[in-house]
């Protein structure tokens, strides 16, 4: 019995989704500062990852590195504006308007590769299922958390958060169709964990040297072994959650079905909750509704 390449795309997601909802796990039992977890996380990463940047042959092409260096940049930028979002507004909020990425990518894409399409029109039923499967994915996606409320404020706010990371999706599937394969995902993971941990680590020292500026994040106060602990296992996760996603990057057509998949995350976390007996307020029919889209969309997309 042959394994079929055409559902690589979809392996790979599922557990880029899986270690996706690890990752909201960790951050809800360890509750370490978000900025903090970000600094730390990816300076251990880089630790990681350096030592074998001399052992690939890296890729040739530099429209590769201009694509990830502006992931780098377009994510630190992302991530900070949400968690300024998330204090003022609450985090329910967030993660209610965060799969408006989906759409935003299936757009994005279409600016790198426009003959795609006419693949589209050339099968008119089967694009309008695949683009329900997104829709239907990003509605009950956001439906999981029903006690808050979507205001025009945080849709305004978070507007260039959705974009950002809608486009980003975008640049890695254009650097990584620039690239090998292992080559382009280890130097994606590495070239923007630095250029992130860089712009990240500016904001932050940015903030520190404001007058009367809040403690943001705060080093000499967050050495406990807890806090470090939090910040390995949080390197673990994603660096494991990257190498899924960005493979599955690589093998799709259009990165929105990846970004698509990963929206079961929540679901993964929902069943943990219901498997330890931990009662939680999410919607479990929207979760279901997250899962009915996303057969859908594989069916249609293999």
């Amino acid at each position: 019995m042959s394994f079929d390449p055409g559902l690589l795309w979809i392996v790979f997601a599922l557990f880029a989704g899986i270690f996706s909802g690890a990752m909201m796990l960790l951050n809800q039992y360890y509750q370490v500062p978000g900025l903090l977890m970000v600094l730390v996380s990816r300076g251990i990463t880089i630790c990681v990852l350096l030592p074998f940047a001399f052992l690939i042959d890296w890729p040739d092409a530099p429209v590769y590195y201009i694509a990830v260096a502006m992931t780098g940049v377009l994510a630190s930028y992302a991530d900070i504006r949400m968690f300024n979002v998330a204090a003022k507004l609450g985090g329910g909020v967030t993660s209610r308007l965060v799969p408006l990425l989906v759409p935003a990518t299936f757009i994005f894409w279409f600016f790198f590769a426009p003959e795609q399409i006419h693949d589209y029109l050339a099968a008119p039923l089967n694009s309008l299922m695949i683009i329900a499967a997104l829709g239907g994915c990003v509605f009950f996606a956001m439906r999981l958390k029903t006690n808050c409320t979507i205001s025009a404020e945080a849709l305004k706010l978070m507007t260039p958060v959705i974009l950002c990371y809608g486009f980003n999706g975008a640049l890695a599937k254009l650097a990584l169709n620039n690239a090998p394969l292992h080559a382009g995902v280890y130097g994606y993971m590495l070239i923007q964990t630095v250029v992130a941990l860089s712009v990240t680590f500016g904001y932050y020292r940015f903030q520190r040297r404001k007058k009367n500026a809040p403690d943001t994040v705060s080093f000499r106060k967050s050495k406990s072994g807890r806090m470090w602990l939090a910040c390995a296992l949080a390197s673990f996760i994603w660096l494991v959650h990257m190498v899924f996603k960005i493979y599955a990057f690589g093998f799709t057509d259009n990165p929105a079905y990846v970004n698509t998949v990963v929206l079961l995350a929540p679901l993964w976390v929902i069943l943990f909750y219901r498997l330890t007996g931990y009662k939680d307020n999410a919607n479990i029919s929207a979760g279901l509704g997250i899962l009915a889209s996303t057969i859908l969309l594989v069916l249609l997309t293999v």
